[in-house]
């Protein structure tokens, strides 16, 4: 009596070579492990003992679809392991081939994951619907560079954004070094991919790379801080979109990179390059204004001064509201530019310091 094959067991043994050989099974080339874990896996008394090439073949083909596997031609199967706990090594032979090589091709990719060349089309193409990688179209050949999957994992980032933020410099990158560190011969097309992708605008020669925009405002702001500074002058307040149009102007003047840029890339960076400025200087910056706020004070103090000091000459008021009816006027009739909330923002801290000064006057002469 022929006893058959326990397809199960067959099943789960080819199950396991194809996890720990990324999906693929190559039953000619699996198939002496196969038959060894079978004839050492118990299988009972009803059932062979040992196991055929024919039988594996006939096994995965009656159960496929069913089992996980999918025929990709006589005796090659792939299961899909990316949600499986053996889906890591996907991602880390991934990130390996990545942390050195920026952009790779479907050579990389055969001999990194050791199938065969006429699988590599259909394993690239499943890893990027997985998020793994990107393709690259150059002509009759296909380029990959990393996914986005690459960045969401915890164990490390090669993405792309990550290898460009490593070559970049003040968060721009030259042409010739991108050239260096793409090191394939369709330059072009990628970098093309790069910019329509946007990974990187281009700027005369060289590249802003998006993802350090902060490094790039940094640099822009370090240049143009002490100019735009100067523009606050003896009062140190301006209307927060004269500040803006302010840098704006002094990055024009000294850098070719604005006019490169999308509009919402443009605002972004100023934005930033604003934000570097006002935290490295000590500026205040709300919705309507930015003021430097040593000056500010120093200009707010001097003027409410003055103002109790020529009321203190001229008069002799005998209360602080007999102060203020003569102080507030005078403070109500300031006017120092044609922006009306900057006046009104000046008016207001001015007349505070004013009563703090008039309410001192008068505890000192309390106490006295």
């Amino acid at each position: 009596m022929i006893r058959p094959v326990d397809a199960e067991t067959i099943q789960d043994i080819c199950r396991d070579v194809a996890l720990d050989n990324y999906g693929f099974l190559y039953v000619n080339d699996h198939k002496d492990y196969i038959q060894t874990e079978y004839e050492s896996a118990e299988t009972g008394l009803r059932t062979a003992g040992t196991v055929s090439l024919s039988d594996i073949k006939q096994t995965l083909q009656d159960a496929t679809g069913g089992n996980g596997f999918e025929r990709r031609r006589n005796g090659v199967y792939y299961f899909n392991s990316f949600n499986s706990r053996e889906g890591y090594r996907v991602s880390d032979e991934l990130k390996s081939i990545f942390t050195y090589d920026f952009v790779v091709n479907k050579q990389t990719i055969e001999s990194r994951f050791d199938i065969a060349p006429a699988d590599v089309d259909f394993f690239a193409s499943e890893l990027a619907n997985e998020d793994y990688i990107r393709r690259i179209a150059a002509g009759e050949r296909a380029y990959y560079v990393s996914g986005p999957r690459l960045k969401d994992e915890t164990s490390g980032d090669a993405s792309v954004d990550s290898r460009l933020n490593e070559e970049a410099e003040h968060g721009t990158i030259s042409h010739t070094d991108l050239e260096r560190v793409i090191d394939v011969a369709a330059t072009n097309d990628v970098i093309r991919f790069f910019e329509k992708n946007d990974f990187i605008a281009d700027i005369d020669d060289e590249y802003v790379v998006k993802s350090a925009f902060d490094d790039y405002a940094a640099h822009l702001a370090n240049a143009v801080s002490e100019d735009a500074i100067e523009e606050f002058g003896d009062i140190g307040i301006l209307p927060l979109s004269e500040f803006q149009q302010v840098i704006e102007n002094e990055i024009n003047d000294r850098f070719d990179v604005l006019k490169h840029l999308s509009h919402s890339d443009t605002s972004e960076l100023l934005e930033l390059v604003r934000e570097q400025i006002a935290e490295n200087n000590g500026l205040t910056v709300n919705r309507r204004l930015a003021i430097d706020s040593e000056q500010f004070e120093t200009y707010v103090t001097r003027r409410a001064t003055q103002i109790r000091d020529d009321i203190e000459n001229e008069k002799h008021p005998p209360s602080p509201s007999a102060y203020r009816d003569h102080g507030y006027p005078q403070i109500e009739s300031i006017e120092i530019t044609d922006s009306q909330p900057v006046n009104q923002h000046l008016r207001e801290q001015i007349k505070e310091q004013f009563d703090a000064l008039v309410e001192e006057r008068f505890s000192v002469e309390s106490d006295a």
